[in-house]
């Protein structure tokens, strides 16, 4: 995909500058431009939208491909207000990552792995079409959602039934519930 001559500018001063700052916001784009995968000295990256911004200048990036990996001094991702639906899992190879912004988003589902980045502080997923991961959980933040999909992945068996036993007076309905709980129960059988 060609780039516009805003993103050009843009990566061009953080070139020529040695920046550690990309800022992106608001840029029309639909896909993380592949430039900005050679700049492995960038520290924050910022793709996200602002809420005023024009519809024909916000940035719909729908994916985040293998190659975020590449930037391994990367601390802060806001990708807000785009159209992500998939974290490629080579992301948790970003050990330096602290803060990452994935609201409003159209995110279903989240992996383990991906919540449990290392040095992840802030894991902003608000607003998001989860399958399983409730928005109370992910209001509270990073470490309530590290332990949601722990317990998802935790097999936990319930060994209780409920029955109920219904039939009409003195047929024997008082005795089977006793059989059923005591096992030194004896049933009569009378023919």
């Amino acid at each position: 995909m060609p780039i516009n001559e805003k993103v050009r500018e843009r990566l061009d001063r953080v070139k020529k500058h040695g920046w550690q700052v990309l800022d992106l916001r608001n840029c029309g784009l639909s896909t993380i431009p592949t430039e900005v995968f050679g700049y492995n000295h960038l520290r924050v990256i910022d793709l996200g939208n602002d809420s005023f911004c024009e519809e024909v200048n916000k940035n719909k990036i729908k994916s985040i491909p293998s190659e975020i990996s590449f930037l391994t001094n990367l601390s802060k991702l806001d990708l807000s207000d785009n159209s992500i639906s998939e974290i490629h899992e080579d992301i948790i190879n970003l050990k330096s990552l602290q803060h990452l912004d994935l609201s409003k988003n159209k995110l279903k589902h989240l992996s383990e792995k991906v919540a449990n980045l290392p040095g992840l502080k802030e894991l902003n997923l608000d607003e998001n079409p989860f399958d399983l991961l409730p928005p109370e959980i992910v209001a509270r933040g990073v470490e309530s959602i590290r332990n949601f999909i722990k317990e998802l992945e935790t097999k936990d068996y319930l060994y209780e039934v409920k029955l109920l036993i219904i039939g009409e007076g003195r047929v024997g309905k008082s005795c089977l519930t006793k059989a059923l709980i005591d096992e030194k129960f004896k049933v009569l059988v009378q023919n």
